[in-house]
């Protein structure tokens, strides 16, 4: 991949338009036209603040090595008239911007607002994510179909590669990725991510014990937390504990339960947050056998 070439689709990831680049950058936006057509070099002084602009080392963006490691993307919508050209640029650079950063596995799915895309490499395959809005899913689909028939050098994969890894993903990776876009002030919504990609391993099958786990935590807590809150009947009576959550008696062991199968099934997994409707529901539950408002 040519350093021109690099630059431009740094630029497109990050959502960054020639000018918005060159205020973020405080570089002319003509010196960075003159840079993304290959007619010269940035300067030894410009090369620190694109690259802090473009968040990658000034080594990759002026050599494209050392490969990058983690990131996520997520390109800007631009005015329709240049709708061609980004998708003409994304084509051509996409699949040698690929290989330099060793990534040989990708899959996509598409959300409610927008298309989420994992890129990665063979040891780490949730590199990187790509955050796509639908008025880009022309531009991106051309990008991805050039992957197809792209030959990954050192490397006997050719993309696309199955959406079998997928399994792989369990909610620990997720709730990495959803951290890294919290922390890159993007406009997307973390939980919305988390729903919408448990909804789709659901779909096809691949939630894994440790999410299972994970919902089973969540309806626990919301179960403790209210019970906490509730007064028990005046004719309690405790009877068998449940060996799977000990401190649950019998009577809210088939609560819980019905509680843990909510959760699947809106894919609520436990972020250390309370969820308000399960709260609410758990709650109308409880007063409905009997259970009141403590005084």
């Amino acid at each position: 991949m040519e350093r021109n070439e690099r630059l431009t689709t740094l630029r497109i990831l990050n959502g960054l338009t020639q000018d918005l680049l060159s205020t973020k950058s405080g570089l002319p936006r003509g010196s960075i036209s003159i840079w993304e057509k290959g007619n010269n070099a940035p300067s030894h002084d410009a090369v620190p603040k694109l690259s802090a602009a473009l968040n990658v080392p000034s080594g990759y963006l002026m050599y494209g090595s050392p490969p990058l490691d983690a990131a996520v993307w997520q390109p800007m919508v631009p005015a329709p008239r240049h709708l061609p050209t980004l998708a003409k640029e994304l084509a051509n650079n996409m699949a040698g911007f690929c290989e330099e950063n060793q990534i040989t596995r990708f899959a996509w799915y598409q959300g409610d607002d927008g298309r989420v895309i994992f890129l990665g490499k063979a040891d780490k395959p949730f590199s990187f994510l790509l955050l796509q809005k639908p008025e880009l899913d022309g531009c991106m689909s051309k990008a991805l179909e050039t992957l197809e028939e792209h030959v990954i050098e050192g490397s006997d994969l050719t993309l696309p590669l199955q959406i079998g890894f997928l399994e792989e993903m369990d909610a620990e990776h997720l709730m990495r990725f959803v951290r890294l876009v919290q922390n890159s002030n993007l406009e997307v919504d973390g939980d919305g991510i988390t729903t919408e990609f448990l909804k789709a391993k659901q779909n096809l099958g691949l939630t894994s014990d440790s999410e299972s786990k994970s919902f089973a935590t969540n309806a626990y807590i919301h179960m403790r937390t209210v019970l906490e809150e509730l007064q028990k009947p005046a004719k309690w009576r405790p009877s068998t504990l449940n060996p799977r959550y000990p401190t649950l008696i019998e009577n809210e062991s088939a609560i819980f339960e019905s509680l843990f199968e909510v959760c699947k099934q809106k894919s609520l997994i436990w972020t250390g947050e309370l969820n308000e409707e399960l709260a609410d529901m758990v709650r109308k539950y409880l007063k409905a056998h009997g259970y009141k408002e403590k005084k």
